[in-house]
């Protein structure tokens, strides 16, 4: 599902670190371009030589093509509690490195989005209580988003997607869009718009009872602004919504619609925290070399003219209920028709 040539980019993807504005556009934009533009990795994406170059001559075997740039088997820490350590037969935890609040044990890891690109994210991998009330994405014991979107054979290139009915486009947005606005990085006093900062990050799996009382879930993300120098936030933590949360996956251009009391609260350890700020600084050149060898692969391919009604039409099947969309296409189309009628000048 590829727009006309236009890519999102998620080196730039964030939000105000003093509040959470525009989410619900954003996340659109991320599913028409570069959710389906990896998710079309085995196409002309996946083509790189030996050395990793992204030059259009290697399409089948991913692990040859595409070098890994990072050191990422070095690039993860981990914390856990000690009766998750006597349970798993792990090394005692070092003081003063323990989750709290339930958060048994998590594991920050920087790999790449997709094994067919060179675009790199990072992860939370986190193992919590069962019994506490999270929102998870969706019903049942386990998903992954990868598999709720469109990103299977018969649903790329944007070409195909557009041949579904417009109850399987709508059942599958609503799907995928089940694993946004539920999970947070924030300031642990974040108040909006008056105190701290927050940025929204992504579910990319669950299993709700991984083991007998542990759920699991990864969440990722490409950068955060709080977790930038400019900010020096030195008490951050993950905000998962209560099962019990507003639906916020329907708000749009409103700034700090997160209310806080809605979401548990887990500290990141001093030591995560300290990983997760030098690692974004290590991967922000790496995906932006990446992306500018995205950017001259399709310089080289032929353009199609955008039609903004055409995407719009593709917003609203992704967000019916957004009376903003709904309006704003409604009046494309009538000047549309308003200049199909007006006469032509001899």
């Amino acid at each position: 599902m590829k727009t006309s040539q236009r890519r999102y980019n998620p080196l730039h993807r964030g939000m105000a670190a003093t509040r959470i504005c525009g989410w619900r556009l954003l996340l659109v934009w991320t599913w028409l371009v570069i959710g389906l533009g990896l998710g079309a990795g085995w196409n002309a994406m996946a083509e790189q030589t030996a050395d990793g170059k992204d030059d259009g001559t290697c399409r089948d075997d991913y692990s040859q093509c595409f070098k890994e740039r990072l050191p990422i088997q070095e690039m993860r820490v981990t914390a856990y509690t000690a009766a998750f350590a006597k349970r798993f037969g792990l090394e005692p935890p070092a003081p003063g490195t323990e989750p709290d609040n339930g958060l048994e044990a998590l594991e920050f890891r920087v790999q790449r989005k997709r094994e067919w690109t060179n675009i790199y994210f990072m992860n939370l991998y986190l193992y919590l209580d069962s019994r506490l009330p999270i929102k998870l994405p969706e019903a049942g014991v386990a998903g992954n988003k990868l598999m709720a979107s469109s990103a299977h054979f018969f649903g790329f290139p944007r070409e195909r997607w557009l041949k579904w009915s417009d109850e399987d486009q709508r059942y599958m947005n609503d799907l995928s869009g089940g694993y946004n606005m539920k999970a947070f990085l924030a300031t642990m006093d974040y108040v909006p718009r008056k105190r701290g900062g927050a940025d929204s990050i992504e579910y990319e799996e669950f299993h709700a009872e991984l083991l007998p009382g542990l759920t699991y879930i990864r969440l990722n993300f490409p950068s955060a602004l709080i977790l930038g120098k400019s900010y020096n936030y030195k008490d951050v933590g993950i905000f998962l919504q209560r099962a019990t949360g507003t639906d916020y996956r329907h708000q749009l251009n409103n700034p700090g619609i997160i209310n806080p009391d809605q979401f548990l609260k887990f500290r990141l350890p001093d030591h995560i925290l300290a990983k997760m700020k030098e690692w974004q600084e290590t991967i922000k050149p790496v995906n932006r070399y990446a992306m500018q060898e995205m950017k001259e692969r399709d310089n080289k391919q032929p353009k199609k003219l955008a039609n903004p009604t055409e995407h719009l039409q593709l917003l609203q099947k992704m967000d019916p209920d957004n009376q903003k969309l709904n309006n704003l296409l409604q009046g494309m189309e009538k000047g549309q028709t308003d200049n199909q009628n007006e006469p032509v000048n001899p």
